[in-house]
This record gives C-alpha cells, structure tokens and sequence, in this order.
C-alpha cells in the first residue's frame, strides 16, 4: 500500500480544517443528503465525504460503511491533497498504490475522489453551513 505524502502546505491545510469545526460533529442532514444522491448518481455501493485529519480520515457523511474513521494512510483521497488532482480508481484491487489496502476488499466498483475546493471558494463558511444544514433531507 502506498500511503499519500503529506502535502508542502500540510500544517496550513489542517488549521483550515480545523478552522470548519466539522471533525466529530454529528451527522448532517445536508451532508447526507449529497451522500445518498452521489452513491444513487453513480451507481456504487459506497460514499463517504471524507475530511483527511493530521492522523486520520474521518468520515461526515456515509453510505454504506459502518466505520467513522481510519488511519490517515487507507485514505484514497489523501492522494488529491498533494496532486490537487481529481483520482479515479476503476479497479483498486489492480492498482499499485491501492491493491493492498485493508479497505479493498475484492470488489471493483470504481473509487472517485475530488480534491476540496480553495477556502477562498467558501468566503462566509459559518453562515453558508448554517444555512446547509437546515436543508430538508428528502
């Protein structure tokens, strides 16, 4: 398994996150809700919005998996914080950085991770979440 590097601007990447004060916070019904319609949308059987912490990836929202969080080191996604590059895993069970990690299984149903937008993108974060999270979740 391939374990993602940490990213040059690492230390300024986890104040922002820690700054979002989302890291174990209950679930969300607006997270959810994009959660489900993602995992419908594209036909997998497993979506997760995924925060990458100093040692850890946390899930906010899941479908289809139980856990709350792994090690840091299993996270797909961790991968995009250093390209800044969407990933798209078709196979994990055949690819080098992936084939051996504990999370793939067997199953192939292609993996999508997206990189987050800037923080400049979310300029009013505080308000923008309060108005998210009182969404109705259909």
């Amino acid at each position: 398994m391939q374990a993602a590097p940490l990213a040059p601007d690492e230390e300024q990447r986890l104040f922002l996150l820690q700054a979002l004060d989302l890291l174990d916070t209950p679930s969300e019904p607006a997270f959810d809700l994009i959660t489900r319609m993602t995992a419908n949308a594209i036909g997998v059987p497993i979506a997760l919005v995924s925060l990458i912490d100093r040692d850890r990836q946390w899930f906010k929202s899941k479908v289809g998996m139980d856990i709350s969080e792994t090690p840091r080191e299993y996270a797909f996604c961790a991968h995009c914080i250093v390209s800044g590059e969407r990933l798209l895993v078709p196979d994990a069970t055949q690819d080098e950085r992936f084939f051996d990690n504990p999370l793939v299984c067997g199953a192939k149903p292609p993996c999508a991770c997206a990189p987050p937008p800037s923080p400049r993108l979310l300029p009013d974060w505080p308000r923008w979440r309060n108005r998210s999270s009182s969404a109705p979740a259909n």
